[in-house]
């Protein structure tokens, strides 16, 4: 479990920072994916760290060991410093087009979001409105060229089966787990 939990952070981490950070390369680089996964691993350190009291019995659950406070903050710091140095120098060597100083304040909003709003909702906002979004007009540029509405509809019908197969699957954990939710949440 704690192998799984590791592989399924740096996996995650890089998703994230992929989908992200992807689009505002100039040019590609060996490093991109130390990048990307130093993005993602920031972010989720950040909540883990903000919300270690919520975070740290999930992370028991999942992994069998616990971590304190200090440990989240220390690998937020280490992560962050890495990840800042990163983008330091893809900005000084013109590798991203993105504004530094907005991609800066999007990460103190993210602080913010994730110290005022719980766990679960803080992760969500992040999840849905900064990750799945331009996922989504990401994946609609893949495959018909543009995003508007006409690919939006050729999207949802394109992939309602795997949505509901997904639904169906987590109404099925939440049945089955019923007696014993306690694991719901890590799941």
């Amino acid at each position: 479990p704690k192998l799984a939990l590791i592989f399924f952070l740096l996996i995650s981490g890089f998703h994230f920072g992929e989908q992200h950070w992807n689009k505002n390369l100039i040019k590609k680089t060996k490093w991109d994916i130390l990048l990307f996964t130093l993005y993602g691993l920031f972010i989720l350190f950040i909540i883990f760290y903000v919300k270690h009291e919520q975070a740290s019995p999930i992370i028991e659950d999942i992994s069998g060991f616990s971590l304190e406070k200090s440990t989240y903050l220390i690998a937020t710091v280490v992560i962050g410093i890495f990840f800042l140095l990163q983008l330091g120098l893809y900005f000084y060597f013109n590798l991203l087009k993105a504004n530094i100083w907005e991609e800066l304040f999007f990460l103190l909003v993210f602080f913010i979001i994730f110290q005022t709003a719980s766990l679960l909702w803080g992760f969500c906002i992040y999840f849905v409105v900064w990750h799945s979004i331009p996922s989504l007009v990401d994946q609609m540029n893949y495959l018909y060229g543009t995003s508007n509405k006409l690919t939006f509809i050729k999207y949802l019908k394109s992939s309602w089966i795997y949505w509901v197969i997904s639904l169906v699957g987590l109404f099925g954990l939440y049945f089955l787990l019923r007696d014993n939710n306690q694991f719901f949440t890590s799941i």
